[in-house]
């Protein structure tokens, strides 16, 4: 089983507890895959911290290309999930322009 977490900014200090809930479940067998909108400004300090921002997969250090491609791949996997999520997506985006 996976498990994914997604933050933010990684590593990051306030972000103690949620290292302490992803070694927990690490140790009852759990894959953990981590994550972040943005890499952290803040440089890791600690060794902990470093391996983390190693192991942290940031979504905006990923070129368009590789982005684009990414979405696709799950689309084409997933293609009815894509489809039935279309209209409820469309409907969302309409609402927040009201």
């Amino acid at each position: 089983m996976k498990v994914a977490y997604l933050v933010n900014q990684r590593p990051k200090i306030g972000h103690v507890f949620i290292r302490r809930e992803m070694l927990a479940v690490e140790k009852e067998g759990v894959e953990i895959l981590c994550r972040a909108i943005r890499r952290s400004a803040a440089k890791p300090m600690e060794s902990r911290d470093i391996e983390e921002a190693a192991k942290t997969h940031t979504v905006l250090d990923a070129g368009w290309l590789e982005r684009v491609r990414a979405i696709l791949r799950v689309k084409l996997a997933r293609l009815g999930r894509f489809a039935r999520a279309r209209p409820v997506f469309s409907t969302f985006v309409a609402g927040m322009s009201n």
